[in-house]
């Protein structure tokens, strides 16, 4: 028989059986109580249904895991869990380090090439304010000796505090 079959230890030769049919066997063991005297059928019952009973739970336990096992297996899952946080908030940390530091290091460096490679800053804005004001503030040389004394400073204001600055770092 098969070491992992807790019943194997507790067969006999002796005795029949009925394969594997459980049901044929119980049927078998009840006629046998039922023909005994009456006095002695529930105690027999019981017995039969203490074994019962008792390979069932030990059939459960052989084809699934124990309590034991279960609780075993949590704690593992709990300590995997916890090892798995550590790292990962090790790795976040990690992470942020080496984000800051790449800053540091070149953010500066990435500014001055952009500057270098395109207009200067204040050529860029010089430029947007001009056609800015091309675009928006239509002046035609009939109006534009009245416009001399119109104040634009306020538009001009208005118009530099409306200009989006992008920049973008590689």
């Amino acid at each position: 028989m098969s070491t992992n079959n807790p019943f194997a230890k507790h067969t006999s030769t002796m005795f029949a059986s009925r394969g594997c049919d459980v049901d044929q066997a119980l049927v078998y063991a009840n006629d046998v109580i039922s023909a005994m005297p009456v006095e002695v059928q529930s105690h027999a019952m019981t017995a039969l249904m203490v074994v019962v009973n008792t390979a069932a739970n030990a059939f459960t336990q052989a084809t699934g895991p124990s309590p034991a096992q279960e609780v075993a297996a949590a704690w593992i899952r709990d300590l995997v869990a916890q090892e798995i946080d550590r790292h990962a908030t090790g790795l976040q940390d990690s992470v942020a380090i080496h984000v800051s530091g790449w800053l540091s290091d070149n953010l500066d460096s990435r500014l001055e090439d952009w500057v270098e490679n395109s207009m200067s800053f204040e050529d860029a804005v010089d430029n947007r304010v001009d056609r800015w004001i091309d675009n928006n503030l239509d002046i035609s040389s009939q109006l534009e000796s009245a416009l001399e004394e119109y104040d634009f400073e306020d538009k001009v204001t208005s118009a530099i505090n409306n200009l989006d600055l992008v920049v973008s770092v590689r």
